[in-house]
């Protein structure tokens, strides 16, 4: 009887040994063989859809590549900082002078990069004096002439003395960045 049940824990003891090392390995493998098949098969549905969409695909591409181009035109490719500023200095003058106004000050105040975007920018601070109709011809034309000018600031002081609203003048503080697309890494 002793020999018997110690016959019977020997077999149980060898099949569960077998179930170890054997069975559950193998079941292991087969689990990550249906991983590895659900993973092929995702990427075959994915290719699958990208043959049957091509068309479509190459078509939103091209709007795509069509509406970058029109998006980075906006920002003028420059060489650097320095002749950018140089270049955008008198222009914003002359929108001032064609408003009939004078700059009180004009600074410079912080260059920067937008790396995400692939652009840079300075940022300015304006003051001028004019009546308030003059005021806010020049910030209309000067939004309207310049779309890469981005307006982040704008304080006006009044000396209420006319009688009239376009007869008061004022005095317009304006900070604003003007981004542009360097040629350069560094400048």
């Amino acid at each position: 009887m002793v020999n018997e049940r110690l016959r019977r824990l020997l077999i149980l003891l060898l099949a569960l040994a077998g179930l170890r090392f054997v069975a559950v390995p193998w079941l292991d493998a087969q689990g990550g063989t249906r991983d590895e098949l659900v993973i092929l098969t995702k990427r075959l549905d994915r290719a699958e859809s990208l043959i049957a969409h091509q068309d479509v695909i190459a078509k939103t591409d091209k709007m795509l590549a069509v509406n970058l181009r029109a998006v980075r035109s906006r920002f003028p490719i420059h060489g650097g900082v320095d002749s950018f500023k140089l270049e955008m200095q008198p222009r914003i003058g002359e929108i001032a002078q064609l408003n009939g106004m004078t700059i009180s000050l004009f600074t410079w105040v912080l260059d920067g990069d937008v790396k995400d975007a692939g652009l840079r920018f300075v940022r300015t601070r304006v003051q001028l004096t004019g009546s308030l109709a003059q005021l806010s011809a020049f910030q209309g034309q000067l939004e309207g002439d310049m779309p890469n000018l981005f307006i982040r600031e704008v304080a006006i002081a009044t000396n209420s003395a006319g009688i009239m609203p376009s007869d008061v003048l004022g005095t317009l503080t304006l900070t604003a960045d003007v981004y542009f697309r360097s040629t350069s890494a560094t400048s």
